[in-house]
């Protein structure tokens, strides 16, 4: 197993480089799940968990920790008719390696369509995160020092997409 290992240096800045941790025990459980209320509602979801569990040794010479990460997501469609479609979408993520969590997020999308035209003139409009902005954790624990950063990324965005297809449709015979 190769993971990212962050160093501490002699001079006081810290160095990443790949290492093989011979000595980890991993443990999962996924699950994912789906269900049609009827033709025009549905919903499913998924969740990961992983426990990272590392030797006594590596604890106590490296500092590594015991750690687990998530990665769940659940989304939602709603079509009351063949011309209107209605997307919500979640997500959340939280990486776990030997120093601690090397990323943490969330994020969510809501969308709405309208076609026109017998289907040819599509106009959707999405908003991405209208709740809480993109956040990004990092907290590495290493011999001699710990990390924090903190960041956010401006996601909050609004998109309206207008499409028409040109192609005529098929007859039927």
């Amino acid at each position: 197993v190769y993971a990212q290992i962050r160093t501490l240096q002699p001079d006081g800045k810290t160095f990443v480089t790949w290492k093989n941790i011979d000595d980890r025990k991993e443990y999962g459980i996924s699950s994912w799940s789906g269900y049609n209320f009827s033709k025009k509602l549905r919903v499913n979801g998924s969740i990961s968990y992983t426990y990272n569990q590392y030797s006594s040794f590596d604890q106590l010479t490296y500092k590594y920790r015991n750690g687990s990460s998530i990665n769940s997501g659940l989304n939602a469609n709603y079509a009351p008719t063949q011309m209107w479609n209605f997307n919500a979408s979640a997500t959340f993520n939280r990486f776990a390696n030997p120093q601690g969590y090397v990323r943490w997020n969330s994020s969510m999308n809501i969308g709405l369509q309208r076609k026109f035209f017998e289907k040819r003139f599509i106009i959707t409009a999405n908003i991405i995160d209208p709740i809480q902005q993109q956040e990004n954790r990092t907290f590495t624990y290493g011999t001699n020092f710990n990390h924090e950063a903190y960041g956010y990324t401006r996601t909050r965005n609004y998109r309206l997409t207008l499409t028409y297809n040109f192609i005529p449709r098929p007859t039927k015979a």
